[in-house]
């Protein structure tokens, strides 16, 4: 009986999950459709293009190995950028966590450069570092270390106080306790700061190329849109969204672990 109702179980879920992933196909067809429709008979291709106009451009680019010099200076703006930013954000929380007196005497400071429009920066950091790569990266370290820094703050406050007190009351020094307890704790608050920041460290790295660049999908993205060339606008933002799906899956992945890592530490 109970092996019935388990299948049976089994069975429903599967046959949602098709009929979730049917529909989601179906909605995709028809925006598709719809957007085709419109630029062939209402609009005009000239100023929303078509899929397949987009579709044709996207392999055109990626089978030639144009987009690759584009697509591998944008990685490494962010993925630079992204590294240094969560270093910092990492440290100044583990800091600012465990010492309250520096984090009151330091939060007004820390608010107003949160408050500030980082992408408003831009234009400073080409006076400070040009166009090259350097102005972006500086760029998407400032954005993730917000991300990363409160997100370990939160993390680090959260944490029980009796058991980091019991952990000293047993001989532990303060870097043993951020170690063996802080750390593990606030990982998932971290692993959240990290997600937001991967999100936020592409769009900067974008917008940064589109103010100033010579390369990347940023500069693709605007030189297309001043050429009025409406179709690689759209191929560009194709590439764009491929990677931060392929992004947000790899942190995906990387939570999983990390989650499955810290509950086996606890249990033990």
């Amino acid at each position: 009986m109970k092996a019935g109702l388990v299948k049976e179980y089994r069975s429903r879920k599967r046959t949602q999950a098709i009929a979730r992933v049917t529909a989601q196909i179906v909605i995709a067809v028809l925006l598709l459709a719809s957007w085709e429709f419109t630029s062939r008979f209402l609009v005009g291709s000239f100023w929303i293009s078509s899929p397949t106009a987009v579709a044709a451009r996207t392999w055109e680019w990626a089978s030639t190995g144009f987009i690759v010099p584009h697509i591998l200076i944008t990685l490494q703006e962010m993925l630079l950028g992204l590294v240094m930013g969560a270093i910092l954000g990492l440290v100044a929380g583990i800091v600012l966590g465990v010492n309250v007196p520096l984090d009151r005497m330091l939060n007004p400071y820390v608010m107003v450069a949160f408050v500030i429009p980082h992408l408003a920066l831009m234009p400073l950091l080409i006076l400070a570092f040009g166009i090259g790569i350097e102005s972006k990266i500086v760029l998407v370290t400032i954005v993730s270390f917000f991300f990363i820094f409160y997100n370990t703050l939160a993390g680090i406050r959260d944490v029980n106080v009796d058991v980091v007190n019991q952990v000293r009351i047993m001989g532990a020094g303060q870097l043993r306790v951020i170690r063996s307890v802080l750390l593990p704790s606030a990982t998932g608050w971290i692993i959240t700061g990290m997600r937001l920041a991967i999100r936020q460290a592409l769009a900067a790295a974008v917008v940064g190329e589109m103010l100033a660049a010579s390369l990347g999908l940023g500069f693709l993205l605007s030189f297309s849109s001043g050429t009025f060339d409406s179709t690689g606008v759209f191929a560009a933002l194709v590439f764009i969204t491929i990677i931060a799906v392929v992004l947000n899956a790899i942190a995906s992945l990387v939570e999983r672990h990390l989650t499955r890592w810290k509950a086996t530490s606890m249990s033990a």
